[in-house]
């Protein structure tokens, strides 16, 4: 299996490898029969795969033990919300996107060197601000983003680790902007 745009970090002398599919992993046609090494996801995601024939593949390597489900611990869901909140990326992250994150820093945690499929930008972002290693068939990111919450209506701006979806003086929907960026190494 080769995955373009692949930037990923080597992997530890004497840290098995593994992989953590997001929803897109498994839709992009990734296919985890011949993927080298283990494959990991959430039930989160796994309650995400819709299309029959993506749903069949992913049940298929599950019942041969090339993918693995498996829920991160509260702590590992505990950083993954902290570092999409500093980056400003906790209102566009889903709960399957947060337990991919999670699932990635555990199996990191307990040894592993693994390394997160995903196509979602802010996933990889904050997936790059905990110096995980991510990888993507499509595209990557080419900065890191810190992100700002404000009201388009009246103007006011509000913590990016605030889970506020509409503006509390208003009314008005919030929306985000970038208010810094970082040019990733290896980027030009």
């Amino acid at each position: 299996m080769k995955v373009k745009c692949l930037r990923v970090r080597r992997a530890v002398a004497g840290k098995r490898r593994v992989f953590v599919f997001d929803t897109s992993g498994f839709i992009t046609g990734l296919d985890s029969l011949l993927h080298e090494g283990e494959i990991y996801t959430t039930p989160e995601v796994a309650g995400e795969l819709r299309e029959a024939e993506v749903k069949k593949r992913c049940e298929t390597a599950l019942s041969l033990g090339r993918v693995k489900i498996e829920s991160p611990e509260p702590a590992h869901l505990k950083a993954a919300r902290e570092a999409a909140a500093s980056t400003g990326d906790l209102l566009k992250l889903s709960k399957a996107d947060l337990s991919i994150l999670a699932l990635t820093v555990m199996l990191k945690d307990r040894g592993f060197s693994p390394t997160l499929i995903s196509e979602d930008y802010a996933v990889q972002n904050v997936a790059e601000h905990l110096s995980l290693p991510y990888a993507s068939t499509v595209g990557r990111i080419r900065l890191e983003v810190k992100w700002t919450v404000y009201c388009p209506s009246c103007g006011r701006s509000f913590q990016s680790s605030s889970e506020l979806r509409v503006c509390p003086v208003c009314g008005e929907k919030l929306k985000r902007k970038a208010w810094k960026r970082r040019r990733l190494k290896g980027e030009t």
